[in-house]
């Protein structure tokens, strides 16, 4: 690939497996030989968190960031923020080093200087130098995606990917997310990224649950948005995943979750061409 395709993994809720499925495709697309570059788009940086890093960044995209809109020290390369992992493939574009009042202090400060001057677009234009080493580019997204640092990466967004569970009011946000999507990026490019759902905390033996993919497949809204590779809910798997930092694909002891996972990675490599 020329330019990395950037997916964007939000859903405007919290609670929904977005930061494990931000892991799991980064993992998956790495397995399968893809360049990856995952960025850790949220503030409690738990992404960043899930994977074993080998050599940590000396810097962060929030630094670069906070330099360019006040000028508090020359800016640095953006290369300078990537962290390698123990992972081939998969690299880590983590917010901040910092912890606690610091950290809080600094990502409100960059995203006030985003939103008060309208630079939206900085954030794509600083990894821009960055879209040609990677194949794609793993946006991990906050529960509020409409934050200044989160329309800058909606404005670069090739896809978005929404986990939602299997229930009415879920999908009803994720109504509202879409509406969201195209009021923000239409100020900034002529068409919206395209989106795609897929269900999570699914068990096809519950009436309901299956009711609702059915549903959706045959929705005239969402049917050709709709990702057939639901997520079951196995909680210990994902935590001894977490244990061990590691996507789910390269944990010791891979199971079912895995293995959903790496069908979702299939069914959206074949549904965006990859």
């Amino acid at each position: 690939m020329g330019k990395a395709t950037f997916l964007f993994v939000g859903v405007g809720k919290g609670g929904v497996g977005k930061t494990t499925t931000a892991v799991s495709l980064a993992g998956s697309l790495a397995r399968r030989g893809y360049r990856v570059l995952l960025i850790d788009g949220d503030r409690s940086m738990n992404a960043g968190a899930s994977l074993a890093v080998t050599n940590p960044a000396p810097e962060s995209y929030i630094d670069l960031l906070h330099a360019h809109l006040h000028r508090t020290r020359p800016p640095f390369p953006i290369q300078n923020a990537v962290s390698k992992t123990a992972f081939p493939g998969l690299d880590l574009l983590c917010g901040t080093a910092k912890r606690g009042a610091d950290h809080i202090t600094l990502w409100s400060r960059v995203e006030w200087g985003l939103g008060e001057t309208g630079q939206f677009p900085l954030f794509g234009k600083l990894l821009a130098p960055l879209m040609s080493a990677y194949d794609f580019m793993v946006y991990d997204a906050p529960p509020n995606v409409e934050g200044a640092i989160n329309i800058g990466a909606l404005i670069c967004a090739d896809y978005v990917v929404s986990p939602i569970e299997a229930d009415y009011y879920c999908l009803s946000g994720t109504r509202d997310l879409r509406q969201n999507i195209d009021g923000i990026t239409s100020r900034f490019r002529p068409r919206p990224p395209e989106q795609f759902i897929f269900l999570v905390k699914y068990a096809k033996a519950r009436t309901l649950h299956s009711a609702i993919a059915e549903g959706l497949k045959s929705d005239p809204q969402w049917g050709k948005r709709f990702l057939d590779a639901p997520i079951g809910n196995r909680s210990r798997e994902l935590m001894d995943a977490l244990y061990e930092r590691a996507p789910l694909c390269y944990a010791s002891r891979p199971g079912q979750s895995a293995a959903e996972y790496e069908a979702l990675t299939d069914e959206l490599l074949r549904r965006i061409g990859g």
